[in-house]
């Protein structure tokens, strides 16, 4: 029978630290586990300089903002180069879609004082349904007071819309008149000539 070679003893490495009677092992992190430390530096910095400093990284509020530029793009992509004027209103007014928006808009900002369908509110906002107007000639006069207002009976919608929104808004109000709404106020101000010319 074969000799059996006697096991050395185990000797476990110790700190030399005693705690109350307590000693410390000696015992190393493994080195996968410096591997995957080292790895979460790397990650950490690679991620700040990408988020924080890269080019090529946009915050949440500019990939927003894009998303945004592209939707209108889309949506009002020739308007976009128009300046803000009756060339701009004419085009919207043959685009359904477009009115539709300004619709809309007239639905959240207009109807306090103008009623629904434009047909206006005694003592605060006149008829938009009837060929009379006061303080409107052209097509230019209704962008200017939504610009700027008429004193406290107007507010202006600077604040509120941008350029393309008051194109839009003004293009309703344009397509509203001579739908005559059977429930409108009586006419206040004169009768003008068509906007456009012809219509």
């Amino acid at each position: 029978m074969a000799e059996q070679k006697p096991v050395p003893p185990v000797e476990d490495d110790l700190t030399g630290h005693n705690y109350d009677g307590i000693q410390e092992y000696d015992n190393p992190t493994p080195s996968w586990w410096h591997v995957i430390f080292l790895l979460t530096i790397i990650f950490a910095v690679l991620y700040t300089f990408m988020m924080h400093f890269s080019p090529l990284t946009r915050t949440p509020h500019q990939r927003l903002a894009a998303v945004q530029s592209r939707m209108l793009e889309r949506q009002f992509g020739e308007l976009r180069t128009m300046e803000l004027g009756e060339e701009m209103v004419a085009a919207i007014v043959v685009n359904e879609p477009w009115i539709a928006m300004g619709a809309a808009i007239f639905e959240e900002r207009c109807v306090l004082c103008h009623a629904q369908g434009g047909r206006g509110m005694a003592g605060l906002g006149p008829n938009l349904t009837n060929d009379v107007y006061k303080n409107v000639t052209s097509v230019n006069d209704i962008i200017a007071i939504l610009k700027d207002g008429i004193g406290v009976a107007m507010p202006s919608q600077r604040a509120n819309l941008n350029d393309t929104e008051m194109a839009l808004v003004t293009a309703f109000v344009v397509s509203l008149r001579g739908t005559n709404h059977p429930d409108g106020i009586g006419p206040e101000g004169v009768e003008i000539p068509p906007f456009f010319g012809n219509d």
